[in-house]
């Protein structure tokens, strides 16, 4: 994939981005636009993690309003059928090989990630027991999708995660492993 001069690091970022909170929209038929471009939309709470993502692609994306866009551009045309193949968010695992860079992780933790804390009580001693898990929440994807990224994740950073089933969204999300 030509990434237009773009670092490994920022190469992670945008395909975290994509994946997590961001979109690349579509161009219809009776659009103006010649090529694609990116969108996310955000509360106004988030706005300093958003700016931190404009910094680190400069040029790339600007603030509008409550929304990280891009302007139309080639490369967002060329990213869109490995994100949308039949028009429906796929994980391209042909792009994740262009992935080395640990902000993906970081990125997909900022955009999709939760700290969850299950508690359990001992009673003979009296104490109540916290353990903490990240979840990625990517209820969009299929779950074969999801369990893919998970080997990815294991391969490419050592991060061990499992799925974990979840009422919402197609039912499975990434838990860390215990």
């Amino acid at each position: 994939m030509d990434w237009e001069r773009l670092s490994d690091e920022q190469i992670a970022i945008l395909v975290a981005s994509i994946l997590g909170d961001g979109e690349i929209t579509k161009c219809y038929a009776y659009d103006r636009r010649m090529n694609n471009s990116y969108r996310e939309h955000f509360s106004l709470k988030q706005l300093s993690y958003r700016k931190w993502k404009q910094r680190k692609l400069p040029g790339l994306l600007y603030l509008r309003g409550n929304n990280l866009v891009s302007r139309s551009i080639p490369l967002m045309t060329k990213l869109f059928p490995y994100f949308y193949p039949n028009n429906k968010k796929h994980i391209p695992f042909d792009l994740l090989k262009d992935i080395h860079h640990p902000s993906f992780l970081l990125k997909f933790y900022l955009d999709d990630g939760s700290l969850l804390l299950s508690k359990r009580f001992n009673h003979k001693k009296k104490e109540i027991q916290f353990t903490p898990h990240v979840a990625l929440y990517l209820q969009a994807f299929s779950k074969e999708q999801v369990e893919q990224l998970a080997v990815f994740l294991a391969e490419r950073f050592g991060v061990t995660v499992r799925t974990s089933g979840t009422p919402s969204g197609t039912g499975c999300y990434l838990k860390r492993r215990e």
